[in-house]
């Protein structure tokens, strides 16, 4: 009886292990069948899609690309006259490559179409073909509900009965307006619903306030779950992707080719709103011999964005329109356009930039800064706050233009342990908003009128904190902290623990304090011509 009972356990193990086989195989088949060119001589976009299409059918997976170059040779349409991709990837598929695994879009697999005023042809792009490239997610039908508040973790429909078009698990988009280019909007998943009271529960609270609100199920229009990996993507737009959540990139290298030309949009990649983006390790630049242009990241409400360990080269870098807890983590920045405006623009709400090395050079036009928390906008202000940079390494040289390293707009941005080195006639700091910290940065600057310039413009209140910098001034560099003569106003800085060295003139003005902003606290500052060690109020 033993002996039987084992013989026919070790056949069960044997049946499961050959249907555990027989389901790897299957889910193997798409990329055993992708017959592209690894030389790079013949068009690989048509069976390379054809694979990913056989692997999406069967529910997803990971397909492997052998290593080589392979020829994007063929593009197909989108939902868009004027847009184009080599490669679609839908919801569930992970694209592996070998390393040194190159996707490389050829004349031929660019779109020219008479009378588009662009054309943005892009290698990979991630969506849903029934959508992509239309934005979708604020064209559906929208809901009224009621008015929402940062940190809530519901909605309510405001007519009960609709609450029944969600059901868990659905994706679900909370915005302020019904119609618009850009609806400053929320995007998470559905955790409860109660068609009795309307009130339907949310994975994710919600980031901001809308005093009137709208909702929609976008769990139709939405791709999900896709992830590139070790893959060199080039060509004029290497990598899009549109309304969808779960998205990363793993050592991918993305080569814009600025030799596209014509009416040909050109940039690293462009991402429309995504909840859940991530790129780690790789790259973002010129392909070889190619110009540099600026890079839009993502964009139109997109949150949970990561991006660690990446090197961005090009013009200027920027954030998306409403973006929500973004992160930069040792990422390298090589910036460069003498006469444009700025270099890395980092605005949104709950934004972090910590540890980055950000080099920047040009960026001479009047109002221009190597690195800023504010892109434009002032109607939307409410929509952004809570960003810091926290111990990056930044050098400006701006040319001698007399624009600062960084300067900071939006109310409470916190700047602490930053090392912010800069060229003869490059200022360091200019904090325009209220309630800013800028606390434990190393400043270094030559041939200006001053360090560090505190103008609040936003209200009528200045407001902020300057604490524990180290401020180093030569060639003539007067002022370690200045603020705008003639420029009376209420409230006052607190300025306290700080070491300046090197300025002709004072380490704080106090002669503009007296007469301006009164109610300044300036205490145990040290280090600068007749002004050695100061307390109390100026």
């Amino acid at each position: 009886m033993r002996r039987t009972a084992r013989r026919k356990e070790n056949s069960i193990s044997v049946i499961k292990i050959l249907v555990l086989a027989l389901t790897l195989a299957n889910l193997n088949w798409a990329a055993a069948t992708f017959r592209g060119d690894p030389a790079g001589k013949s068009d690989s976009a048509a069976p390379l899609q054809e694979a990913i299409d056989a692997l999406a059918a069967q529910g997803g997976g990971t397909l492997v690309i052998p290593k080589g170059t392979y020829a994007m040779s063929t593009r197909r349409p989108t939902t868009h006259p004027c847009k184009f991709t080599n490669i679609l990837v839908p919801s569930n598929v992970t694209l592996e490559g070998e390393p040194d695994t190159q996707l490389l879009q050829t004349t031929s697999g660019r779109a020219s179409v008479p009378g588009c005023s662009f054309v943005e042809n892009s290698v990979v792009g991630v969506g849903l073909a029934s959508g992509f490239q239309t934005i979708v997610f604020q064209r559906g039908t929208l809901y009224d509900a009621h008015p929402v508040t940062a940190n809530d973790a519901t909605v309510t429909a405001t007519r009960a009965s609709e609450a029944s078009n969600f059901k868990v698990g659905d994706y679900i988009g909370v915005y302020s307006a019904k119609s618009g280019d850009v609806i400053p909007s929320e995007f998470t998943t559905v955790a409860s619903v109660n068609p009795t009271t309307g009130v339907i529960g949310l994975a994710v609270h919600l980031a901001r306030t809308f005093p009137a609100a709208y909702i929609a199920n976008v769990t139709k229009q939405a791709v999900k779950n896709v992830h590139l990996k070790n893959l060199t993507l080039q060509g004029a737009v290497p990598f899009e992707a549109q309304e969808g959540f779960n998205i990363s990139l793993e050592n991918c290298d993305l080569r814009y080719d600025a030799t596209a030309g014509g009416v040909n949009i050109v940039t690293g990649f462009v991402i429309n709103t995504v909840r859940g983006f991530r790129m780690s390790g790789g790259s973002v630049g010129p392909a070889t011999g190619s110009s540099l242009v600026g890079t839009e990241l993502p964009q139109r409400n997109s949150a949970d964005v990561t991006f660690e360990g990446v090197t961005f080269t090009g013009t200027s870098v920027g954030t998306g329109e409403f973006g929500i807890h973004w992160r930069f983590a040792g990422c390298r920045f090589w910036l460069t356009n003498a006469g444009a405006t700025v270099g890395f623009a980092f605005q949104g709400w709950d934004m972090l930039a910590v540890g980055n090395d950000i080099h920047a050079t040009g960026y001479t036009s009047p109002g221009g800064s190597c690195v800023t928390d504010f892109a434009g906008g002032v109607e939307h202000l409410a929509l952004f706050g809570g960003v810091r940079f926290l111990g990056n390494a930044i050098y400006c040289d701006n040319s001698g233009s007399g624009n600062p390293a960084v300067k900071s707009y939006l109310p409470g941005t916190q700047w602490s342990d930053n090392h912010i080195e800069n060229r003869p006639g490059t200022v360091g700091a200019h904090l325009y908003g209220d309630n800013f910290v800028f606390s434990g940065n190393y400043v270094n600057v030559s041939y200006v009128s001053w360090a560090i310039l505190a103008e609040s413009q936003l209200s009528g209140t200045d407001a902020g904190v300057i604490a524990n910098n180290f401020v180093i001034g030569s060639g003539n560099a007067v002022h370690g902290v200045d603020f705008p003569s003639g420029v009376s106003k209420r409230g006052g800085y607190t300025i306290t623990g700080n070491t300046f060295t090197g300025f002709t003139g004072q380490g704080v003005n106090t002669a503009v304090l007296k007469t301006s902003h009164p109610g300044t606290v300036v205490t145990h500052n040290f280090g600068s011509p007749d002004f050695p060690v100061d307390s109390g109020r100026k």
